[in-house]
């Protein structure tokens, strides 16, 4: 990954002055043609999201979902959980919003069981970046990952280049998902990083493209 590229997305935090259909979403526009591509070559029926934010990014899913070269139907959903409410979300048919509750928290994760059963599932992690948290994640959410299918964990390189939090990205956080991704050891559950999903140069979540192969 360009480490200058990296540390100056940062410095002049262009991801603060985004937009998709009218949402503010905080993404790398590269990141999210990866996105694009894994959904198009994997065919979810069903894509896990923690962390809504202000719901661009479930709405860029959701709009993915409509692209798939099979006849999208309305069982290919996008299902995003933020512990926050009283946000103005996108209204979108395939986006089932779950608000003011956890991602760890078991009864939204018996939901998202329930929703899972007999669809195709890919699973992105995006709430709190503390290690312990996103740790607990891996272990309740990858186990729902369809073989072929991807677990992605978002904002790794907050790890990799702490300097970066002197721009006011993530204060004060020391320790965030790439060390809870290192302490769940991939390999030992059934996932592969995905080396060629980093290949422009610069990602938002180096090591944290993971694909289910057993």
């Amino acid at each position: 990954m360009n480490r200058s590229f990296s540390r100056q997305w940062y410095a002049d935090q262009p991801y603060l002055d985004m937009e998709y259909r009218g949402f503010p979403i905080v993404k790398c526009p590269l990141d999210l043609h990866v996105y694009h591509e894994l959904i198009q070559q994997t065919q979810p029926d069903l894509i896990v999201e923690t962390g809504t934010f202000s719901g661009a990014s479930a709405l860029y899913l959701a709009d993915q979902l409509d692209l798939l070269d099979e006849p999208p139907h309305e069982d290919q959903i996008v299902v995003s959980i933020d512990i926050e409410t009283g946000r103005e979300l996108p209204d979108d048919p395939r986006i089932e919003f779950i608000a003011g509750r956890s991602s760890t928290d078991l009864r939204v994760l018996e939901l998202v069981k329930e929703l899972a059963r007999g669809r195709r599932v890919m699973v992105i992690l995006d709430s709190d970046h503390s290690t312990e948290h996103v740790l607990r994640e891996l272990v309740l959410y990858a186990p729902l990952v369809s073989a072929g299918c991807y677990l992605i964990v978002e904002d790794t390189n907050t790890d990799a280049y702490h300097g970066m939090y002197v721009t006011g990205y993530i204060d004060g956080l020391k320790a965030g998902p790439a060390e809870a991704v290192k302490a769940w050891q991939p390999k030992n559950r059934g996932f592969e990083h995905d080396a060629r999903c980093e290949r422009f140069l610069f990602t938002q979540n180096p090591g944290g493209y993971l694909r289910r192969v057993r």
